[in-house]
């Protein structure tokens, strides 16, 4: 019998029983352990008990109270308790060219854009080149036209200035490659906004969260104030799928769960998983607590011993949840990835919009300023502070 999905270690008891030559009969119970009350065992037990199964699976805990009154095997995985929240939504494609490098280089960019300005322009006018590279404007044109990875429009003429053009060419190349490096990498795959990552950052963010009953009493029965909070707040949950689908679909909820049961739900629900092949959920890297687990069976079971499950079962089930996940990825290959959008071209497109702006800008005041009304007036500006000085 079991008590979680049938999948999991059905498989690890098929593997353990091929050497016996048996071939078990599987009923699965849609219930909790149990626990004794009055003398009286409740839950899956009880359906033991009764005898409509040989042996009781799927997440036992070790307990001292089982271990009184039934035949239990060696422990056979340890399994370790996580939370699991909403993976944090990927950062909008549009501001893929601002990302890409963080603060730092940003402004040690523009220090050294600044920098090679002036350097062309004195290494210009300290050697005597033409006057195309001793004019402040043709050095700024020329420096940010190599900066973008496109020829300067003239080269230099003095050898101290083309050797000062030959290094800065190569700095040009390297920067530009980075630059289109990393640019592909975040559009193909956008990195995240700030994610979750505590449990106090969870419950502040007002998500739902709970687990299984038989978790809650962990934090109900707590003498930590925190912990009784969680208990205060706790939503059971009975079906394991349907609360990692509120997880990282309808992100709603935050589950405390086994990461043996997340890998194998993760192997099993393809809505889990995003077209990039990264998870849609993120689980803790700190564990709330790690127990084995083990089999139940009624006190003289004659084979429980026998049964002593290892590495050969933990490898088992690493390439089991493994290989499932292979076949969901294939089975929904055809989708393809994200294709490029006009979301992923916004920045450039702002670009191009601020460019418009600007030059419509700059020839607005270069035609104000050439015409003859402004020459007029600058004029008698300056006739009238002349007349004043005197």
């Amino acid at each position: 019998m079991e008590i979680t999905d049938p999948n999991v270690e059905k498989g690890f008891i098929n593997e353990l029983l091929k050497q016996f030559n048996f071939r078990p009969n599987y009923t699965f119970v849609n219930k909790p352990r149990g626990e004794e009350t009055l003398g009286q065992w409740e839950g899956a037990i009880s359906d033991l008990i009764a005898k409509k199964g040989q042996i009781l699976l799927g997440g036992i805990f070790p307990d001292d109270e089982v271990h009184k009154d039934f035949e239990c095997s060696s422990t056979y995985l340890a399994d370790a308790y996580t939370w699991v929240v909403p993976r944090a939504f990927n950062i909008p494609p549009w501001a893929a060219p601002m990302i890409i490098f963080s603060d730092l280089v940003w402004y040690s960019t523009v220090a050294g854009f600044v920098v090679c300005v002036i350097s062309w322009r004195t290494f210009g006018y300290l050697s005597g080149d033409s006057l195309y590279h001793n004019s402040i404007g043709h050095c700024f044109m020329n420096t940010l036209v190599s900066n973008l990875g496109f020829a300067a429009y003239a080269r230099p003429v003095k050898f101290s200035l083309r050797m000062f053009f030959v290094v800065f060419s190569l700095y040009c190349i390297l920067f530009v490659t980075g630059y289109q490096t990393k640019l592909i990498d975040v559009l193909t795959n956008p990195p995240f906004l700030y994610q979750i990552q505590t449990v106090e950052e969870m419950v502040e963010s007002g998500l739902a969260f709970g687990g299984f009953e038989e978790l809650h009493d962990l934090f109900q029965n707590s003498s930590d104030a925190f912990d009784c909070m969680i208990g205060a707040q706790w939503t059971d949950v009975a079906d394991l799928h349907g609360a990692m689908l509120d997880v990282a679909v309808h992100r709603n909820f935050s589950l405390l769960v086994s990461r043996l049961e997340l890998a194998h739900a993760s192997a099993s629900l393809g809505q889990l998983t995003a077209a990039s092949g990264e998870h849609k959920y993120f689980a803790f890297e700190s564990n709330v607590f790690t127990v084995p687990l083990e089999m139940v069976a009624l006190r003289g079971f004659p084979f429980m011993h026998m049964w002593a499950v290892n590495e050969r079962v933990r490898d088992w089930f690493a390439t089991h949840v493994l290989r499932r996940r292979a076949r969901l990825q294939r089975g929904e290959a055809g989708e393809g990835g994200t294709p490029l959008s006009l979301e992923h071209m916004e920045g450039g497109f702002f670009a191009l919009f601020l460019g418009y702006i600007s030059g419509t800008l700059v020839l607005l005041i270069e035609i104000a300023v050439n015409s003859q009304w402004f020459k007029s007036n600058v004029e008698k500006v300056k006739t009238k502070l002349a007349k004043k000085l005197k």
